[in-house]
């Protein structure tokens, strides 16, 4: 491992089990072809070691040359927002880590489990993007969070 690690988001209250950079890289570069499918070609699971109730069983890491920090920022930002308003209607990812290893982004979050949604899931996928969309950004620039 060569390339430089720039931290964009350390999380305070981050669960203590979650891997160093080097781990969360390796990782990921490893679980890769296994986890990749037609719809999901940027992200990996990581299954972690679970010592205290406060600790997770399961990450997610969303990586790869188009992965930003813009889009870190604002998914952190939507996360915050949904969590501190107590939005029940849509649920966000909450980020631990975010940073770059070269020019490769990784978004290291809460891995969310349950099923891919169908037709029948419209009203409530339309509810959330609704939410989602009155979210005011915390500036006048258009685009990602910073």
């Amino acid at each position: 491992m060569t390339s430089t690690v720039n931290v964009f988001i350390n999380n305070e209250d981050k669960p203590t089990n979650i891997p160093d950079y080097r781990t969360i890289i390796e990782q990921s570069r490893a679980l890769r072809p296994r986890q990749v499918t037609d719809i999901n070609v940027s992200g990996v699971r990581i299954t972690l070691d679970k010592k205290l109730d406060s600790d997770v069983s399961d990450i997610w890491v969303k990586f790869g040359w188009s992965i930003t920090m813009g889009e870190a920022k604002t998914q952190n930002f939507v996360a915050q927002h949904l969590e501190s308003n107590k939005v029940a209607a849509v649920r966000a990812p909450r980020v631990y880590l975010a940073f770059t290893w070269g020019s490769v982004g990784f978004i290291v979050s809460e891995f969310i489990d349950g099923p891919m949604c169908g037709n029948s899931d419209i009203p409530l996928v339309t509810t959330a993007v609704q939410y989602l969309i009155s979210i005011q950004s915390p500036s006048l620039t258009p685009g990602p969070i910073s």
